[in-house]
């Protein structure tokens, strides 16, 4: 067969915030040879990869040994552009485009130093990502030579300061990155509801393992219920932006790092398009598929906010809902005197996970922006929703638990002055008005 007679098929995946290309593409009458694959910002060839890396959902849909995917990285220039750039993959032999344009946009940078911190992060997901996969014996010197040319000058600006002086040929390309970690963690598919009427909102938080596993927990009731997945990466978490390639269609956003906690849930709640939303913001999972009964459980219990029972690995109840005990927050647990078998109104919800009605947090103006912890924004938002007659209501039958004993609780804001005197002064405040 001539080569003029090959013609691609494939698609464009994703391009994620930091501007990685993923994608596929095979000769279906030639199924034994690889297709190069250019990428064109309007209409410029900005990168080459030859579609090679193994891909286990291609390869399940009957498409060849499934050995072609690819991962190539936007320039700076088209990163740093303050215009939309229209992105294309075409066949190098033929010339054929074989996939629809995406429009990509991303705020200039503004200033050198905004710059260097964006960069620096990047470098930081690299070697966070790439130090807990297998390292080759031997480099793939061609691969790491493509990502340098696309990137441009991104590790000569950072590699001695990021890298403590090593050789950017010692570094493996993010390309394997992705090949290795979609290997290690079989991808979901989140598909979402038209009209959703539940947001699951998550926040990335804790390390893949963990995160993977809270998500893998989700998805059993996940179409079921009417539900689509948002994910807030803070900015400070190296594996985050890896999650798009495991949460299909999920809606991925990546915020500052210096955004408060309330801000991230605003941001997450904004952006929703379900009645009811139900926030994750620790390495916890539902336990058994309670996804679906959510929205009506939230109706029938006459609240408007909802905190389930959160349990240990072992088992042991770590949160049924939170009441002030002496102008302090306290969580009750399983050292509490109440019964944690039956439904009780309470005055803060877990901030581990929790739902509330999109209604409620628009009429509140959602979370509060100044406290400096998950769990003194939940609280005063609770507080605040208290005063207009809206319940926050722990129902037992709802059960999540931690994936892992290291997994870390927000901070309690007792045990951060400026956050426990917020909500102090607001409890008394209410109290007054």
């Amino acid at each position: 067969m001539s080569d003029k007679q090959l013609f691609p098929v494939g698609q464009l995946d994703l391009i994620s915030d930091e501007g990685w290309v993923v994608g596929w593409a095979w000769y279906p009458e030639a199924p034994e040879r690889r297709v190069d694959v250019e990428v064109l910002a309007d209409g410029d060839i900005i990168g080459t990869m030859t579609a090679a890396l193994h891909r286990e959902d291609v390869a399940a849909a009957g498409f060849g040994d499934g050995a072609y995917g690819f991962s190539v990285a936007l320039p700076h220039h088209v990163l740093s552009s303050p215009r939309p750039a229209t992105i294309t993959l075409r066949d190098r032999l033929s010339g054929v485009a074989f996939s629809k344009p995406v429009v990509f946009s991303q705020p200039a940078l503004r200033e050198a130093g905004a710059q260097l911190d964006l960069l620096n992060q990047d470098v930081q997901l690299l070697s966070a990502s790439l130090a807990r996969l297998q390292a080759k014996e031997a480099a793939d010197n061609h691969a790491t030579a493509a990502l340098f040319r696309t990137v441009a000058d991104f590790f000569s600006q950072l590699a001695d300061v990021a890298l403590a002086g090593a050789s950017p040929r010692t570094l493996r390309t993010l390309r394997d990155s992705v090949a290795e970690t979609t290997c290690m963690y079989p991808p979901l598919e989140f598909f979402p509801a038209e009209a959703p009427d539940i947001s699951v909102c998550f926040l990335a938080q804790a390390d893949m393992d963990a995160m993977y596993t809270a998500l893998a927990g989700l998805h059993p009731g996940f179409a079921a219920a009417k539900a689509e997945l948002l994910i807030l990466d803070p900015a400070d978490n190296a594996d985050a932006p890896l999650l798009p390639l495991l949460a299909g269609n999920a809606r991925y956003m990546r915020r500052s790092a210096t955004v408060t906690p309330g801000g991230w849930l605003n941001d997450l709640a904004q952006s929703a398009h379900g009645s009811i939303l139900c926030f994750i913001t620790a390495p916890v999972g539902p336990v058994g598929a309670w996804l679906p009964t959510l929205a009506s459980a939230l109706s029938a219990s006459g609240g408007d906010i909802l905190t389930p029972c959160l349990l240990s690995p072992d088992g042991i109840v770590e949160h049924a809902g939170a009441l002030f005990t002496d102008n302090i927050l306290v969580a009750r647990d399983a050292r509490s005197s109440e019964d944690l078998t039956a439904a009780a109104e309470v005055e803060a919800a877990a901030p581990q996970c929790f739902a509330i009605s999109r209604e409620t947090w628009q009429a509140l103006g959602g979370f509060a922006p100044e406290f400096e912890t998950l769990a003194g924004a939940v609280a005063a938002f609770c507080l605040q929703a208290g005063q207009y007659g809206i319940k926050t209501m722990y129902q037992p039958q709802f059960e999540a638990a931690y994936l892992t004993n290291a997994a870390p609780l927000p901070d309690d804001p007792a045990k951060t002055s400026a956050d426990a005197a917020r909500l102090r002064e607001l409890q008394l405040s209410l109290e007054q008005g």
